[in-house]
C-alpha cells in the first residue's frame, strides 16, 4: 500500500470514527437520561453506531468492493463479532466506572466548582461525568477497532499486517 493510500485510510477512518463517535455519544445522551443505569442506553447508542461504522468502513475507509453475498456475509458477521467485542469493553468500562466506582460525580463535581456561576454551569448539571467517561472509553473502543477492521475484517488479500 503506497504511503497516500495509507494517510487517506488513516485519516478517514479517524474522519468516521470521530463521527460515529458522535452518533454514539448523540444516541446515549438521548437515552441516558430515560434510564437509571447505564446498559440499555450504551447497547442502543452501539447498535445505531454499529450500523453506520460498517458501511462507512467497508465502502469508504477500507474500500471493500466486493459486494456478493459470500463476501458480505462474512464481512458483516466478522464486523459484528469485533464490535460486541469493543461493546463489552464499553459496557464493562461504564458498569465498572460510572456504576460501580460512580466516577462520573467527581467530574460533576468539578464542573461546578470551576463554572459556578458561569455560563458553562448549565453543562455539568445534564450527567456530564457520564458522558465524559462514555466518550473515553470509545477512545479506546475506536482504537481496537481499527486493528480488527484494518488487519482482520477488510484486509486486502496479500497484504502484510504492517
Amino acid at each position: 500500500m503506497k504511503n497516500n493510500e495509507k494517510r487517506r485510510e488513516i485519516i478517514s477512518y479517524i474522519i468516521f470514527g470521530i463521527l460515529t463517535t458522535v452518533i454514539y455519544m448523540a444516541t446515549y445522551a438521548v437515552f441516558q437520561s430515560n434510564f437509571e443505569k447505564t446498559l440499555i442506553p450504551t447497547i442502543i447508542a452501539w447498535v445505531i453506531s454499529v450500523v453506520f461504522a460498517f458501511f462507512v468502513n467497508k465502502i469508504i475507509v477500507f474500500k471493500s468492493k466486493s459486494f456478493d453475498l459470500k463476501t458480505l456475509k462474512k464481512e458483516s458477521i466478522q464486523f459484528i463479532g469485533a464490535r460486541l467485542a469493543s461493546l463489552l469493553f464499553q459496557a464493562a468500562w461504564m458498569f465498572i466506572l460510572v456504576d460501580t466506582l460512580r466516577q462520573h460525580e467527581w467530574v460533576d463535581d468539578l464542573g461546578r466548582q470551576l463554572f459556578e456561576g458561569n455560563f458553562l454551569n448549565f453543562v455539568f448539571i445534564n450527567d456530564f461525568g457520564k458522558n465524559i467517561w462514555s466518550l473515553g472509553g470509545n477512545f479506546f473502543v475506536m482504537v481496537i477497532n481499527y486493528i480488527f477492521s484494518k488487519w482482520f475484517i477488510f484486509k486486502k488479500e496479500g497484504e502484510s499486517l504492517k
